[in-house]
């Protein structure tokens, strides 16, 4: 990520803040307004033009007594999606079950050896979520068997689609006028079908939450109807409808019960939800999410938690002691160790330093598996689809993609990879850099709960809907020390205009502020937060980004 420190507006008062706010975003008075009352209307999902075939195959098995299977994904979207077309299936009495595949043994999507083992189980319908639109052999194959399937994803398509009804916005002539949603996203406007009087039934505020995090999880743009997925979800998390399940991860974080954001939602939950299916099986979490006692929700939740600390331990143990070898174009790293679980992770810390596109392999000796981060603008998926000779299976969209290949097709591979970003670069100079811009330029003077409150306002922030960054010369970094379990925090003191501030940075931060010696003189680049600690006591507490020596 590159900081662009260069010449940010000056504001000397409150309203000129603001005013920078609205002038960032492009809002009118009116526009901002709307944007914060969340004046967004949900599209229709019958503009799907695949949406009434569906729902007539989906009520028709329900009106026979077929057995359905929801098969989902691993991650927290997949998780999410499988949830909202569980529990909507359950609530129009269908005999429903669901399969979630193992990241390690079964890989991503929907494969022949699924649907055999669902034709055993007696299942009629399968209905996929957040996967599904690459799986032609798979779908072909529960033909074959007599089998019926529907697909609904969010992925971008490949040039051949399954034969069978698909409901994915992106797949050409979809009739649906956003291609934003996630896997869950896409699985709730299915459910608002199904169901009659969808925004009055009981589990809609449970469907629309788990939306709301897989939305947020998956770093879906905060636009047109996400954002007002997400927005209701958190409303709905900050208040006594919040499920039991999230209750306890709230609960294991030690947030406060009713100030939840999407920052919680980002780094926290989501990340225990994704670290299940990471180091041993989604199906924990979707348990916690399915659960109506609070001995399921304590068992669950701790058992989910513990594994994101566990991720959390392996990621940093790899990390601090990877190799990098910077000198092409993609980096393309293969590992011994089985990083199967944390491989994304991986590749999206390593693409943030080097500033690279960056594929992280398990190389299990014979072949490669790993996931891909791009930089950018780039797509990343054009990497998959210009070297359709040499992987063995992949898919993914702009931003991420899976892919698997031949040990020895490794160089060969990146070779040609090199190329096609090469190229990009030169055709797209001005969509290569990643920058975070400051809003504005203050001092400590014009920092104070109203200003926090305001700036709230504008929730929830996220991929589209920033949260606002903020420039201030000139500060004396009273002082500092390292924290944390894993010691990858820095604890803050600063002063300025005779107004002292707490501050925390994490990793890339601390690593930063410690190789520079950690300096007493600083301008900081900053988002500006109310830290609870303790608990019922906020505090207000910066967020550091960058800095440079004063």
């Amino acid at each position: 990520m590159d900081y662009n420190w260069n010449n940010p507006p000056i504001a000397k008062t409150s309203f000129e803040i603001y005013k920078c706010l609205a002038k960032e975003r492009h809002f009118s008075r009116e526009t901002m307004k709307n944007f914060i009352n969340n004046n967004i209307e949900y599209h229709d999902a019958s503009l799907f033009k695949s949406s009434k075939a569906i729902c007539d195959k989906i009520n028709k098995a329900v009106k026979d007594n077929k057995k359905i299977a929801v098969f989902a994904d691993y991650d927290c979207d997949g998780v999410c999606s499988c949830y909202i077309l569980y529990m909507a299936l359950k609530y129009i009495n269908a005999d429903v079950i669901y399969k979630l595949p193992n990241r390690m043994k079964d890989g991503y999507g929907i494969k022949e050896k699924s649907v055999l083992e669902l034709n055993d189980l007696g299942v009629d319908l399968i209905i996929t979520t957040d996967n599904g639109i690459a799986a032609v052999d798979a779908v072909d194959k529960a033909l074959e068997l007599g089998m019926d399937i529907i697909i609904t994803d969010h992925h971008l398509p490949k040039d051949k689609l399954p034969n069978c009804l698909i409901m994915d916005a992106h797949v050409k002539d979809s009739g649906y006028p956003f291609n934003g949603l996630c896997g869950a996203g896409v699985a709730f406007k299915l459910a608002s079908l199904l169901i009659k009087d969808f925004k009055n039934c009981y589990i809609y505020s449970e469907l629309v939450t788990a939306a709301a995090i897989a939305t947020i999880a998956d770093q879906m743009l905060l636009i047109d109807e996400n954002r007002k997925i997400v927005k209701e979800g958190l409303m709905n998390i900050n208040s006594p409808l919040c499920s039991i399940g999230i209750l306890k991860l709230i609960e294991l974080f030690g947030l406060n019960r009713y100030k939840v954001n999407s920052g919680n939602i980002g780094f926290a939950i989501a990340p225990c939800i994704n670290a299940a299916g990471r180091l041993d099986t989604p199906e924990y979490a979707l348990k916690l999410l399915l659960s109506d006692c609070d001995s399921d929700a304590k068992y669950y939740g701790e058992k989910i938690f513990n594994l994101n600390e566990k991720r959390k331990e392996i990621q940093k143990n790899i990390s601090d002691n990877l190799i990098v070898d910077d000198n092409t174009e993609c980096i393309m790293i293969a590992m011994k160790e089985n990083i199967t679980g944390i491989a994304g992770i991986l590749a999206s810390r390593i693409k943030e330093k080097y500033l690279k596109p960056t594929f992280i392999f398990h190389d299990d000796g014979e072949n490669l598996g790993g996931s891909a981060r791009t930089f950018g603008e780039f797509p990343i998926i054009d990497c998959l689809n210009g070297n359709k000779d040499l992987i063995l299976e992949g898919g993914g969209h702009a931003a991420a993609c899976g892919v698997k290949l031949k040990k020895e097709n490794l160089k060969k591979f990146n070779d040609r990879c090199d190329e096609i970003f090469k190229k990009w670069k030169q055709e797209n100079p001005d969509k290569l850099l990643q920058e975070l811009k400051a809003t504005c330029k203050i001092d400590f003077t014009l920092i104070n709960d109203k200003l926090v409150n305001n700036i709230n306002k504008l929730e929830p922030f996220g991929n589209g809907n920033e949260e606002p960054i903020f420039i201030c010369e000139n500060i004396e970094v009273v002082e500092s020390k390292i924290i944390g379990k894993l010691k990858n925090t820095v604890k803050l003191k600063l002063k300025n205009n005779n107004i002292e501030l707490d501050a925390i940075g994490f990793q890339s931060f601390k690593e930063k502020y410690c190789e520079a010696y950690s300096p007493k003189n600083i301008n900081l680049m900053f988002n500006i937060k109310l830290n609870e600690f303790p608990k019922g006591t906020f505090k207000i507490q910066l967020n550091c980004i960058d800095f440079k020596i004063g």
